[in-house]
């Protein structure tokens, strides 16, 4: 029977902390009503998942993304299912499930859109912080 109990959503929070810092993001990390699974927000970051996808389909990462998202949601995975011991013995063909637990990942919650963290220009970021000021010279016509 899939089931997550705090322990191990402790263990796997512990060891996706340092995948979020690596990228850039903030998580939330939860269990959903029946504690079958385990369901990861993500917030706010440095990658553009893109702007049309709200839920993950765990089992297709490498179909739907590319490029930075798709290594970070892959290592996401990989981080969950090492962490908690994570196995799928299931057979869809004969209705038979056998599962550690389920996984969902979302980008952003239900009311909340993930928010991107589009990175500033450095003459922009320089100038916004009153470091640098921009001087034209132009002719006069």
């Amino acid at each position: 029977m899939a089931y997550v109990n705090n322990e191990k959503k402790s263990k796997i929070q512990a060891a996706l902390k340092p995948v979020f810092k690596k990228y850039g993001i903030k998580a939330t990390i939860a269990r959903n009503y029946y504690k079958s699974t385990l369901v990861v927000n993500l917030k706010s970051g440095n990658i553009d998942f893109g702007s049309d996808v709200d839920v993950v389909n765990v089992y297709h990462v490498d179909k739907y993304f590319d490029g930075i998202a798709k290594q970070c949601l892959n290592e996401i995975l990989d981080t969950i299912k090492q962490a908690g011991e994570w196995y799928d013995e299931s057979n869809a063909q004969i209705d038979y499930f056998n599962t550690a637990f389920y996984i969902s990942i979302n980008i952003g919650k239900w009311k909340k859109r993930y928010v991107y963290n589009e990175p500033k220009n450095i003459i922009n970021a320089l100038h916004d912080l009153g470091k640098l000021e921009i001087i034209t010279i132009g002719r006069s016509v």
